[in-house]
């Protein structure tokens, strides 16, 4: 999936749904559609990847934890992008 599937995707779910859709894109990014209106994405940040093993897990913890302390859909879905490099590339 490029990130330009994930943002059809997003918008797509969120349509559907009638919810905060995010939807994330490997190497490329992630994308969000957001409830309460308004919807992005981020590209990837560039790294080496030491292992992929778990990035979804990561991803998705820090993306809850930022939505739980107060912040939008956007900022938290920049939030785990970046939680989620970092990890794969330690």
């Amino acid at each position: 999936v490029d990130l330009s599937s994930a943002k059809l995707a997003s918008v797509a779910l969120h349509e559907k749904f009638a919810s905060d859709t995010v939807v994330t894109a490997g190497k490329h990014g992630a994308a969000w559609t957001s409830a309460l209106g308004g919807s992005g994405s981020v590209e990837a940040l560039p790294v080496k990847v030491i292992s992929a093993h778990g990035a979804g897990d990561t991803f998705v913890g820090h993306l809850m934890a930022s939505l739980v302390n107060g912040h939008t859909l956007g900022i938290a879905v920049a939030t785990a992008n970046r939680a989620a490099a970092r990890y794969v590339s330690t």
